[in-house]
């Protein structure tokens, strides 16, 4: 009896010790909140800090940052472009040389070598 409850006790503490990791207890990654109508502070005000160092703020903080968005913009717009062209149908060549199965007869090579007479 006593070995029992002595194997019973070690399987429990085995068991809690097997799920010491529990995902409830892992912090869970958040992506930071974003206003729907965008930055409710224009970039323009960074202009007024005074932490930047060796630059004036203008070229230290907002020029870099409206040459991103800038840069942003142009490729999301180059971006739109190519996938329109993917996603316009192919232009399909022409050609003279009847589809499959129309008009053919035995040893009818005229499409492929006209008459001196005919133009293509």
């Amino acid at each position: 009896m006593r070995k029992q409850v002595v194997l019973a006790g070690l399987l429990a503490l085995a068991g809690f010790c097997a799920d010491s990791t529990a995902l409830a207890q892992l912090p869970r990654y958040r992506a930071p909140y974003r206003a729907p109508a965008g930055n409710p502070l224009p970039s323009q005000l960074n202009y007024f800090r005074s932490d930047v160092g060796l630059l004036d703020p203008y070229n230290a903080i907002v020029a870099p940052q409206q040459r991103f968005s800038d840069d942003i913009r142009s490729l999301n717009s180059r971006q739109r472009l190519l996938q329109a062209e993917i996603a316009a149908p192919a232009q399909l060549r022409q050609t003279e040389a009847a589809s499959t199965g129309t008009g053919s007869v035995f040893m009818n090579r005229s499409h492929f070598f006209p008459a001196p007479n005919q133009r293509r």
